[in-house]
């Protein structure tokens, strides 16, 4: 891995680590996976192929109480539609075999102006691959 912190999305500890890091502030958050030797997977896009291997970008007020929505909606543990990202990941099998639940990461990037901050990111997202993350939908 390199050295962005990753928050492993399966992790019980998930909540804890997310409070100690940044109690209830938000920002912006980005899912990602790795394969088993810990590499993050690299996604063909349109236009070129994206070697960050950016699955969603989206937004939270507090990552504490979005991270809990995003995780129960990709969970196989739980039956969830509450967010846009686990919806489109839960109704496709090759998503799911493709990229494993136990191995999704989030990174979180602490910031104020969120609204503004995520159109941004998926703006230069669109330029440079020609659409946007696979779990993501229109702006």
């Amino acid at each position: 891995m390199n050295s962005k912190k990753y928050y492993k999305l399966s992790d019980k500890d998930l909540w804890y680590k997310i409070e100690s890091d940044f109690g209830n502030s938000g920002g912006i958050y980005k899912l990602f996976c790795f394969d088993n030797n810990n590499d993050l997977i690299k996604i063909n896009r349109l236009l070129k192929t994206d070697q960050n291997g950016i699955l969603y970008i989206g937004k939270a007020i507090s990552f504490l109480d979005r991270t809990i929505t995003l995780k129960k909606s990709i969970s196989p543990d739980y039956i969830s539609e509450n967010h846009e990202c686990g919806f489109r990941y839960k109704s496709s099998e090759l998503i799911k075999n493709k990229f494993p639940f136990q191995n999704l990461h989030i990174e979180l990037i602490g910031c104020e102006e969120i609204h503004l901050k995520e159109k941004e990111l998926l703006d230069n997202y669109e330029k440079e691959f020609g659409e946007l993350p696979p779990l993501n939908r229109n702006k």
